[in-house]
């Protein structure tokens, strides 16, 4: 009987059905460029702070995800702060050295943080290496994201940095959520569109089909089975955002674009003050011909993005 080795000693190889789903990708990625993409920022930044959460066995109410976009602070669970606060700041996370863990741990833990020092962490039965080697690993991965940059695709160390921070798993807890930003970094820095992408609501939704893939990759010492269902997950994530997406602001019409210029900013105004400001009486044709195109157009942020046909909805003009 041949011996399993660890996640972490897996190699990992390049074969036609992962070169055709990184292709896929890029071609879902060019198509939804072509037509000028885009999708409202608060809405993802909120969602994938839900979906985070779970992932980290945490939940938070749907008020204070609202609270968080309205720029307040949540006693529980208090990592949504952190959370909200990482993807709000997406840009300045470096996944390619270890400022990029500080950066996380700086941010993410609010008391201590849990590093790990033994070789078992609840709910994960896969080996893991000694405590001693979990630097000179993660060194390594830096090292080999440098040497191959510009080599190698970005998706394939998006895919490449969540499995090797899950093999290693420097914490206790909660390795998946940094695996994630160091994979948000590639993905980042891959392709405009695939910021956009709902990456922590898939995760979350395919905890299982992630399971097999890590079965599959140790089984066989070949971390490719991960790639294989990591860009799946993209793929599927793509396929959302190409029925969700918001139109070229462009393309609106002159009488939206009126509207917002009128708004004035950081206020949330009412439909009744929408219509007064606008000098209309149809609350159905303020709501068609003006709010959904400038939603869609990600112009407007709502008081409450969760609910959007919450009766007490406010709108404020989004500042650029």
């Amino acid at each position: 009987m041949e011996k399993i080795i660890p996640l972490y000693k897996c190699n990992y190889t390049l074969n036609k059905a992962l070169l055709d789903s990184l292709c896929l990708i890029s071609y879902k990625c060019g198509k939804l460029a072509s037509i000028n993409f885009t999708y409202p920022k608060a809405k993802l930044e909120a969602e994938e702070t839900y979906y985070l959460l779970l992932l980290a066995n945490k939940k938070i109410s749907k008020s204070n995800l609202r609270a968080l976009e309205r720029g307040e602070k949540v006693n529980n669970p208090i990592e949504g702060n952190s959370i909200y606060a990482l993807l709000s700041h997406i840009n300045n996370f470096d996944a390619t050295t270890n400022n990029g863990k500080k950066h996380f741990e700086d941010a993410y833990f609010v008391n201590k943080i849990p590093y790990r020092t033994n070789k078992k962490i609840d709910d994960f039965e896969f080996e893991l290496p000694p405590a001693s080697k979990i630097n000179p690993l993660l060194n390594k991965l830096y090292k080999f994201f440098e040497k191959n940059e510009g080599i190698s695709s970005n998706l394939i160390f998006a895919a490449l940095s969540i499995f090797e921070i899950i093999s290693i798993a420097p914490y206790k807890k909660d390795n998946i959520v940094l695996g994630y930003f160091y994979s948000r970094y590639f993905l980042k820095e891959s392709c405009n569109i695939l910021k956009h992408i709902p990456l922590a609501k898939y995760l979350y939704k395919n905890k299982e089909n992630m399971n097999l893939a890590l079965l599959k990759s140790v089984s066989e010492g070949d971390c490719v089975h991960f790639f294989l269902y990591f860009c799946d997950l993209i793929n599927n994530c793509l396929d959302e955002l190409a029925k969700s997406g918001s139109k070229n602001p462009s393309s609106l019409s002159p009488k939206v674009l009126k509207m917002i210029e009128k708004m004035e900013k950081g206020k949330f105004y009412s439909s009744s003050e929408l219509l007064e400001l606008m000098n209309l009486k149809s609350r159905l044709g303020l709501h068609k011909n003006y709010i959904k195109p400038a939603l869609e157009a990600n112009l407007l942020l709502m008081s409450n993005p969760l609910s959007p046909t919450d009766r007490t909805q406010r709108y404020a003009r989004k500042q650029k």
